[in-house]
């Protein structure tokens, strides 16, 4: 299934960009009192990117209502963590939400993180999160905190280089990263959602069938979008609840040019060679972890990328 987009005016979107890129400098500032460790720093780029609500007039268009719209920056930090913390089965230690309210409709996107510190080559745990995280690969991401910038790095740039840094990975800075790529729903998932009440993570699989589990998030960043005079609305939505051991044969669902990084109008060359790309960084046989748990993450994966080949590979 292709990746559903939710409609946001241009004009409300570049009104929140133009306060991320503001506020950004001032949460770089913060890195030399708040880096003794992840959480801190997050904990303060959160707190500096809050902003109560915004009024943004929106024309009349195709897609949009006219009038006021409002947004608004929410940051939240959940209690509950400890020992057992889930962030352990998850790989992820935060995430970024979207909220857009019309009428009665609530509709949100996510996109989890893992937060480091100067990622370095001797961050043993590093490998092990990002590819617990690729369960939810294209909603998901390793968040860099340096003293001149905050780095939004994607999974297979830390999966194909084993961990290592590399001149070669691709990383963009977080306030474009958030601004455009979250916004304009190029990364994240409408159907991966987190819920605070019951603590359950929700998302479609490839399959389609909703699950949930639970998942006591450490921190949470929302932007929050309202179009003119609707009310708030609440909804958890899922088919089924899984536990922990379970949740990474319920891959989020994703297309088969996504599970491949495709671009449009591609060839069936350009099929071949992105199978092979992918190959190279998820195939068992180029190397072990020497864990069965995160190598079986490793093989699923790779077994979708194959099937995601197969299948697009007849259409052609």
């Amino acid at each position: 299934m292709a990746r559903r987009k939710l409609f946001i005016p241009e004009e409300v979107k570049e009104d929140i960009r133009k306060h991320l890129s503001e506020r950004y400098p001032i949460a770089l500032d913060g890195y030399n009192s708040a880096n003794e460790e992840e959480d801190t720093l997050t904990g303060d780029l959160g707190a500096t990117l809050r902003i109560k609500n915004q009024k943004v007039f929106v024309e009349k268009g195709q897609k949009e209502l006219p009038g006021y719209w409002k947004w608004s920056i929410d940051y939240h930090k959940f209690r509950g963590r400890g020992p057992g913390a889930t962030e352990n089965k998850l790989g992820a230690d935060g995430i970024f939400e979207l909220k857009l309210i019309v009428g009665t409709q609530v509709e949100k996107k996510s996109l989890m993180f893992q937060s480091k510190i100067n990622l370095t080559n001797n961050d043993p745990k590093l490998i092990n999160e990002t590819i617990k995280l690729t369960t939810w690969r294209e909603a998901s991401f390793i968040l860099n905190f340096t003293s001149t910038e905050f780095e939004a790095i994607d999974l297979d740039s830390i999966i194909a280089t084993r961990g290592r840094r590399t001149n070669n990975m691709n990383v963009i800075p977080l306030d474009k990263f958030i601004g455009h790529n979250f916004l304009d729903c190029i990364v994240g998932d409408v159907d991966l959602k987190y819920d605070a009440i019951s603590r359950k993570l929700t998302w479609r699989t490839t399959s389609g069938q909703f699950v949930a589990t639970k998942f006591s998030i450490p921190q949470r960043i929302s932007i929050n979008i309202t179009a003119p005079n609707n009310p708030f609305d609440h909804d958890l939505r899922f088919e089924k609840e899984i536990l922990h051991d379970e949740i990474h044969n319920y891959r989020m669902d994703a297309s088969e040019e996504e599970i491949l990084s495709l671009n449009d109008n591609y060839t069936e060359n350009e099929i071949k060679e992105a199978r092979t790309s992918k190959a190279l960084i998820y195939h068992s046989d180029r190397f072990s972890l020497g864990d069965s748990f995160l190598d079986s993450i490793m093989n699923r994966r790779m077994q979708e990328i194959n099937s995601a080949y197969e299948s697009l590979k007849r259409k052609k």
